[in-house]
C-alpha cells in the first residue's frame, strides 16, 4: 500500500510527509544490508588520512585541508563502531549516519573540487564519491543528498574563499554531474519496472496460493463447527449411558477437552487466514483514496478489534482499554481492526513469559489522535526499533515471527495519512503510537455511528474498561 500523499494540507503537512517517505527509504535500503555503514566508516577512516599525504605530498594539490580531513575520521568513527553504540543510542544511528555521510562525502568532495579550481584530479573523485553515494543511499535519497550536498559544498567554499563567484569551471562540469544523476535515476527506474513486473508476477501467485489455501481452511472451520455441534448431543447421549451403567462412554472432562481442542483448531483457521490477508496486503502495494475511505468512532473499532480477536484461555484479562475521548479518525475500519490485531498479537507474545500487562489508551493531542498499546513485557532490543516496520524483519524471530505484521500496520496507517512508531526498552516493555490527521465531521458516517453507539458511553470522558470474568 503506497502512502496517500495529502491533498490540499497545510505546507508543513506536505513537508512531513516527504521526510516520512524519504526515512521509510532509507531505512528499508539498510535492512538488508545493515554492513554497508560500518564498512564505509572503516574505509574513510583510512582513506581520508592516506589521500592527505597523497595530495598534500606525494602529488601535490593547490589545496588541502588536514583538519577537515581530520573532522572526517572522527565522524566516521562511530560509523565503523556501531557494535559499540550503547544501548540507550543504537535508534539513531541510522539518523547519524545519513548527516554524517552526506558532510564526508557530497559536501567535502565539493568544496575540495572549488577550492582546488575543479582540476582533474578533483572531477574524478566527486564522480567516484557520487557513485559512493548510490551504494550508501537509495535512489531518492541519493538524488536529494547529492544536490544538498553540493549546496553545503558551495556555500563552504564562499565562507573559506571570501567570494560569492561561483567558478567557471565549475558551472561547466555541472550538466555533466547532471547527465551522471540523471543516468542513474532512469537507469534504475528500469530497474524499478522490473521489480514492479516481479512484484506483479509473486502478487499473482500469492493470490493463486491464497485462494488454495482459504478453501481447505474453510472447510476445516466448518467441519469444526459442525462437530461441536454435534458434541452437544453426544454429551447428552453420553450422560444417558452413564446412567445405564456403560463404562466405556467418554467422561465430562474428555468431553471438554475435546470441545476445547475443536475451538483451537477453528482459532488456528482464523489465524492462518489472517496471515493470508496480510501477505496479500503487503504485496498489493495498494493506495487508498480519500473517496473509499470512511468516518469512524475509534471507541467503535477499538471494541470490534476486542471482541473479534482471538484469545487464548486468561489472555483477555491482561488488557485494559480507556478512552480519554471518543475521537473520529477517517479511514477504512476493517484495516484498522487489523492492525489493532497486529499490536495485540504482539503485545501478548511479549508479555507471554512474564506477568506483564496490555494497555489501550485514546486521546486527543493539540497535533492529533493518538492511539497507544503499550505492554511490560521484554521489549525490543535498540538495534531492532529502526527496522521493525521494514517488510520481513522481525525482532521474534524466535517466537515464529514473520516481519509482516508491523510493515502491514505501518502501510495502513501511512494509508491513512497517519504514522505509526515504536518504543522500546529490553525488560521493561513496548509502547507502539498511532498518530492520525484530525478531521473536521459533524455527522459520523453510518457504520461508524452504529459502532459508536455499541460502545456504551465513552465520548464523554475517559472511561476505563476492565477485562471481563473468564
Amino acid at each position: 500500500m503506497k502512502t496517500q500523499r495529502p491533498k490540499g494540507q497545510p505546507l508543513l503537512a506536505r513537508l512531513r510527509y516527504l521526510v516520512r517517505r524519504l526515512r521509510g527509504a532509507y531505512v528499508e535500503h539498510h535492512a538488508v544490508a545493515a554492513y554497508k555503514l560500518p564498512a564505509a566508516g572503516m574505509l574513510a577512516i583510512i582513506t581520508f588520512p592516506l589521500y592527505y599525504v597523497i595530495w598534500a605530498y606525494v602529488f601535490p594539490q593547490p589545496y588541502e585541508n588536514l583538519e577537515l580531513r581530520l573532522a572526517g575520521c572522527v565522524l566516521c568513527l562511530p560509523i565503523a563502531l556501531r557494535p559499540h553504540w550503547p544501548r540507550l543510542l543504537i535508534s539513531y544511528y541510522l539518523t547519524y549516519c545519513y548527516w554524517a555521510l552526506l558532510f564526508i562525502g557530497p559536501v567535502f568532495f565539493t568544496l575540495m573540487l572549488l577550492m582546488n579550481g575543479v582540476n582533474s584530479v578533483w572531477l574524478m573523485s566527486v564522480t567516484v564519491i557520487i557513485l559512493f553515494t548510490f551504494l550508501l543511499y537509495d535512489l531518492a535519497n541519493g538524488v536529494f543528498v547529492s544536490l544538498l550536498g553540493a549546496l553545503i559544498g558551495l556555500i563552504g567554499y564562499w565562507l573559506l574563499s571570501g567570494t560569492v563567484d561561483v567558478p567557471t569551471e565549475y558551472l561547466v562540469v555541472l550538466p555533466v554531474y547532471g547527465f551522471i544523476l540523471c543516468g542513474v535515476v532512469f537507469l534504475s527506474h528500469s530497474e524499478r519496472l522490473v521489480a514492479r513486473d516481479k512484484l506483479v508476477a509473486a502478487r499473482a501467485l500469492a493470490s493463486s496460493i491464497a485462494h488454495e489455501m482459504r478453501t481447505p481452511l474453510l472447510g476445516i472451520r466448518l467441519d469444526a463447527n459442525r462437530t461441536s455441534d454435534h458434541l452437544k448431543r453426544l454429551g447428552a447421549v453420553n450422560q444417558w449411558a452413564r446412567e445405564r451403567g456403560c463404562h466405556d462412554s467418554m467422561s465430562d472432562r474428555e468431553l471438554a477437552a475435546l470441545t476445547g481442542a475443536l475451538e483451537r483448531v477453528d482459532k488456528h483457521a482464523v489465524a492462518a487466514n489472517l496471515v493470508i490477508d496480510m501477505l496479500l496486503t503487503n504485496l498489493r502495494q495498494e493506495s487508498y483514496s480519500q473517496e473509499r475511505m470512511k468516518l469512524y468512532a475509534i471507541a467503535g473499532t477499538i471494541d470490534e478489534a476486542i471482541n473479534r480477536f482471538q484469545f487464548r484461555p486468561g489472555e483477555r484479562e491482561l488488557i485494559t482499554v480507556r478512552v480519554d475521548e471518543n475521537f473520529t479518525y477517517r479511514g477504512i475500519e476493517v484495516l484498522m481492526v487489523h492492525v489493532i490485531f497486529n499490536l495485540v498479537k504482539n503485545a501478548l507474545r511479549a508479555v507471554a513469559m512474564a506477568e506483564g500487562q496490555i494497555s489501550i489508551e485514546a486521546r486527543t493531542t493539540p497535533v492529533g489522535h493518538l492511539l497507544s498499546i503499550s505492554d511490560t513485557g521484554r521489549g525490543f532490543e535498540p538495534s531492532m526499533i529502526p527496522y521493525i516496520f521494514v517488510p520481513f524483519v522481525t525482532g521474534h524471530a524466535e517466537t515464529g515471527g514473520t516481519g509482516i505484521g508491523l510493515s502491514f500496520c505501518r502501510r495502513i496507517i501511512e494509508g491513512f495519512d497517519g504514522s505509526i512508531s515504536c518504543s522500546s526498552e529490553p525488560g521493561r516493555g513496548t509502547t507502539f503510537e498511532i498518530r492520525l490527521p484530525i478531521v473536521e465531521a459533524k455527522t459520523l458516517d453510518a457504520a461508524g455511528a452504529a459502532s459508536s453507539l455499541s460502545s456504551s458511553g465513552h465520548a464523554a470522558s475517559a472511561t476505563d474498561w476492565p477485562a471481563p470474568r473468564a
